[in-house]
Parts: structure tokens; C-alpha cells; sequence
């Protein structure tokens, strides 16, 4: 009886090492999921979501299309960029962190042939979360902002202090080595 018990205690040792084992290997978090929708000031039945984003204060909000434009992969982004910024808050300096994606020339045109008009309203998220809305236009003229004109698109977040979830967006889309 003695040595059954001594048996079966060695085999529960056992299988809580394996067990411990498996448990203490890290895992690569997720990847976020990025999106690109375009956006209206006004709910549009059937077109858009029913929920208002980005209501705030002095900002109205917008309702982002029910359907995405683009779910970015990285054959999208040409680079992803992670700037840092200071803020003097308070007498104290705090950094500040924002991510860019640099998109490839297909995927800017294939966003330019879904625009639905000239101009129009373009939001990001990152894992449903958006990030803002801004203007996005097929219009080439010297009048329009560079930023907003569809050859030079890049969807960017401001992410304030958290620079775990810059990091996160912009090691998703690192380029992979084709070595």
C-alpha cells in the first residue's frame, strides 16, 4: 500500500512539473486587428453602425460604415513608425507616444478606388477602439491639406503615455525579413 501511494505521489509530481512546464512558456500577445472605415457625421440606415464613436465634450462624434474598407495586414505598410514626444505637464516632462502606418502604393489605391466621393470622412481602430476621424480626398489640388489628399494617407493613433500599445501596433506590421 506504502509503495502505491509512493507511486501514484512521484506521478503527480511529475505531471505538475509538465504541467508548470507548459505554463511558464511565454506567448507572443495577439496582434491587433486595424481597420480603416469611413465615417459620417449622421447614423445612415443600413450603411453605418448604429452606435455613435468619438463623443466628447466639444466633439460631436461620427458613425463609423458597418463595413471595413481595409483590414491592414503587413503586405499593407510599407513602415510603421513609433514617435515620442514630450509634454511639459505640471513641471514634469511626460512622453508621449504615437504609431503610423506607412502605406504601399496598392493599398492607397485600392482606398482611393472605394472612396465614395471626393471628400469624405476616414477612421482607423485598433481592436474595435477608433482613434479620431479625419478628412480623405481624391483631390489633387493645391488648396487641399497634404495630409488629407489620398496619395499621402497613413493611418496614425496618439496614444498619450502608453507606449506598450505603440510598441504593440508597430511590431505587428514590422516588415518580415525575406532572407
Amino acid at each position: 500500500m506504502v509503495s502505491a501511494l509512493r507511486l501514484l505521489a512521484i506521478f503527480a509530481g511529475v505531471a505538475c512539473d509538465t504541467t508548470i512546464g507548459f505554463a511558464a512558456e511565454p506567448k507572443e500577445p495577439p496582434k491587433p486587428k486595424v481597420e480603416i472605415r469611413w465615417v459620417e457625421r449622421f447614423r445612415v440606415e443600413g450603411l453605418t453602425v448604429d452606435r455613435i464613436v468619438g463623443e466628447s465634450g466639444d466633439s460631436p462624434g461620427y458613425y463609423p460604415h458597418a463595413k471595413p474598407i481595409m483590414i491592414l495586414t503587413a503586405k499593407d505598410i510599407v513602415e510603421a513608425r513609433l514617435s515620442k514626444f514630450d509634454w511639459l505637464m505640471n513641471d514634469v516632462v511626460v512622453h508621449h507616444y504615437s504609431a503610423t502606418l506607412v502605406l504601399t502604393k496598392d493599398a492607397r489605391e485600392r482606398l482611393a478606388k472605394s472612396c465614395p466621393s471626393e471628400l469624405a470622412g476616414i477612421a482607423v481602430s485598433r481592436d474595435g477602439t477608433y482613434s479620431g476621424w479625419t478628412y480623405y480626398t481624391t483631390d489633387n489640388d493645391a488648396k487641399v491639406p497634404e495630409q488629407s489628399k489620398a496619395e499621402n494617407y497613413n493611418p496614425s493613433w496618439y496614444l498619450g503615455t502608453d507606449r506598450a500599445s505603440a510598441e504593440s501596433i508597430i511590431n505587428a506590421f514590422k516588415p518580415v525579413s525575406k532572407d
